[in-house]
């Protein structure tokens, strides 16, 4: 008689799904917040809301819009300061207080009458050629009471547009307020209108056809024909942000770039309350300015040599954008664009491709990608300053923040696969690839952002899935140790309906300048109101137990095998036991940490599971050693193959794996 077979399972790290979970045999196959290190799964470190909050019409709130940026940096007096722009507003963050900074497009405008109707919380503001889109933000001042309920007080602050009506009116809404009776006028002439710059899109706007959508061999579409496929008609709104010295430079796409000046603006480590002149200032308002552009794609600062560079920018007296044209400051100077025999801007067009993605700058050159070409862009000095050298052809870049520079390397998010870059592109293989692309929503690719965790030796690309509009799946890749992971935070689906209550993550920054990693959020979005609700939070990673408190409310962890063959496949195994290696090396003292372990049992590859079972493995607090309760360890799974999960729901302690082993003993063939 053959006696009980104690085994160790013994998993390489990392996540396998290049093939099917029987094929994955003595691989783990799937996972969820879970990070490899030293060889081992362990739990990845929990996150919070960092507290970060501004003010809106006078009560706290979170910061309005969709965030698609983060940026920190230092200022000469050692404080630490931050930035998110969302696709309606800019912010600066000092401490936990963010204060609006968005750029003012008309100041002052006066003529501007309004006109309420009984009942209604909509007010008609007359305002002539305004230049407003829907959903802008103006300020009123000087404004006097307009009949009974509708005040001054009421009048005589930010507004958000509700809609349009022609070019000289529109509609805000002062709810909860509503008009008693029906009055209009208000002093036309002394009313005074700040309009800041018009907000941009949450969401790429899709309409019509195009390659790649549906399938081949349907009644419409066979082979030589493209199939028909969604087109961008309107772009999300993309922010750049970047430190020039101490001060801050902010761009949106498609318009010009602003300045802040920090001494300016910052007393105590606090932005000052918004006004005209604390806001962010265009370019060309400042004393001896200089052609500078007024449509810009994207934009960075070259801290090597001083350039302030824009990308995809409008020609010198030109007031049409040239998607391949690239233009450069003088050196230390950001306000002089005007190439002369004593300065250095200048500018250079590229010739493959038809629009220019994103740029990144590195320590000896900045790399650019348009939409099937990779450039490399080196200062030389004068008299050509810049040289720009084609890298490679037929290259392509997920998303405009779809890389990020680690030690040097560059590491980037294809539209078929990841790549690094160190002197020449090279693609890494991955074993989670299929899974990823095949489950990306092309349509919101351009969300898709990566964020590096030097820490951890991890770079981060979050993606939306193919049934979600925003980001709610992230990939990991571990450069040190050449391994992949998959996940999605406390991050759910946004479906098209588009009400969120994911905690979608929008924007990511290691941790240079804060002690953690960071990234925005959504807080809050409903867009089936009018105005929508869009409200970003920024959260902080890697947090300990006794720091983190998941906004999702749970911190699901788990990981899992592929399908193990303990006896070669041929006969039956029984396992009757699994002895636990497991530790906690961190816990919060009110917490109570448990693992639990499920293991199941298959017949065949791919066929249903015959057997499972699950264990909960309780850890003392006191020690960080296991402690198996009752017969918590005890099983009866039987099959030819066996595959094994760990995983846990609570955010109170970080577990991580060892060796852990079965006993059990060959069952016959049938």
């Amino acid at each position: 008689m053959v006696g009980p077979l104690i085994k160790k399972i013994s998993i390489p790290p990392g996540i396998n799904r290049d093939s099917t979970q029987y094929a994955s045999d003595g691989s783990w196959y799937d996972s969820n917040n879970v990070r490899f290190r030293g060889g081992y799964a362990e739990s990845i470190g929990g996150w919070a809301d960092s507290g970060t909050k501004t003010t809106y019409q006078g009560s706290e709130s979170f910061m309005l819009g969709v965030a698609r940026g983060l940026f920190s940096w230092t200022d000469y007096s050692s404080n630490r300061l931050g930035c998110v722009g969302t696709n309606w507003k800019f912010y600066a963050i000092g401490g936990i207080t963010a204060k609006d900074i968005t750029p003012i497009r008309s100041a002052g405008a006066t003529g501007v009458t309004f006109a309420a109707s009984n009942g209604s919380s909509d007010i008609t503001v007359t305002h002539n050629t305004h230049g407003a889109v829907q959903y802008d933000f103006v300020t009123y001042s000087a404004a006097v009471t307009l009949g009974d309920n509708i005040t001054a007080a009421v009048l005589n602050k930010e507004h958000q547009i509700v809609s349009i009506t022609n070019d000289n009116s529109y509609f805000i809404n002062v709810s909860p307020v509503a008009a008693t009776v029906s009055d209009s006028g208000n002093g036309g002439s002394s009313v005074a209108a700040d309009d800041q710059v018009n907000v941009g899109q949450a969401d790429q706007v899709l309409f019509g056809g195009g390659w790649g959508e549906g399938f081949w061999n349907t009644p419409l579409v066979s082979w030589d024909y493209a199939s028909p496929g969604s087109v961008v008609t309107d772009e999300m709104r993309r922010v750049y942000i970047d430190n020039y010295n101490e001060d801050l430079m902010i761009c949106n796409r498609g318009g010009p770039i602003y300045y802040y000046d920090v001494s300016q603006n910052i007393l105590n480590n606090t932005p000052k309350d918004p006004t005209n002149d604390t806001r962010a200032q265009v370019l060309s308002s400042f004393t001896g300015s200089s052609d500078t552009p007024t449509i810009v794609d994207s934009f960075l600062v070259s801290e090597r040599d001083g350039h302030v560079i824009a990308f995809g920018c409008n020609d010198i007296d030109s007031a049409t954008q040239n998607n391949l044209l690239v233009r450069w400051s003088d050196q230390d100077n950001p306000f002089d664009w005007t190439p002369t025999s004593t300065n250095t801007a200048g500018g250079q067009m590229l010739r493959i491709g038809s629009r220019i993605i994103g740029a990144v700058s590195t320590k000896s050159e900045i790399l650019i990608w348009t939409n099937s070409a990779l450039y490399s862009m080196r200062f030389i000095g004068p008299p050509d300053v810049f040289s720009f050298n084609l890298i490679s052809s037929n290259v392509n870049i997920l998303s405009a923040m779809s890389a990020a520079n680690v030690a040097n390397v560059i590491y980037y998010m294809g539209e078929e696969g990841f790549y690094a870059y160190s002197g020449s592109v090279r693609p890494i293989p991955s074993p989670v690839a299929k899974l990823v692309f095949d489950d990306l929503n092309t349509n919101q690719a351009a969300k898709s952002f990566a964020g590096s965790n030097s820490s951890f030796d991890e770079i981060y690309w979050v993606y939306p899935s193919k049934d979600s509009v925003e980001c709610d799946r992230y990939v990991c890749f571990n450069y040190a140790q050449n391994t992949w992971y998959v996940g999605d935070f406390d991050m759910s689906k946004v479906s098209s309906a588009a009400v969120a209550t994911g905690n979608n993550r929008t924007s990511w920054e290691d941790a240079n300048v804060r002690l953690f990693p960071s990234s925005t959020y959504i807080q809050e979005l409903d867009k089936t109101s009018s105005p929508p609700t869009l409200k970003s939070g920024l959260a902080l990673h890697e947090l300990t137990p006794d720091e983190s408190s998941v906004m999702g409310g749970t911190k699901e962890c788990y990981v899992e095998s592929g399908d193990i063959d303990i006896s070669d496949g041929n006969s039956f195994t029984f396992v009757s036991r699994f002895i636990p290696d497991l530790m906690v090396p961190e816990y919060r003292e009110n917490s109570n940490p448990r693992v639990t372990f499920s293991i199941t049992g298959k017949d065949f590859p791919g066929g249903t599971v015959t057997t499972s079972t699950s264990s909960n493995i309780d850890v003392t607090n006191e020690d960080g050693s296991f402690t198996p309760t009752g017969n918590s360890t005890a099983t009866r799974v039987r099959g030819r193959s066996l595959a094994m999960k760990f995983s846990s729901t609570e955010e109170g302690f970080n577990w991580r794996l060892g060796e852990s082993r079965i006993d059990g003993r060959p069952d016959g063939g049938r």
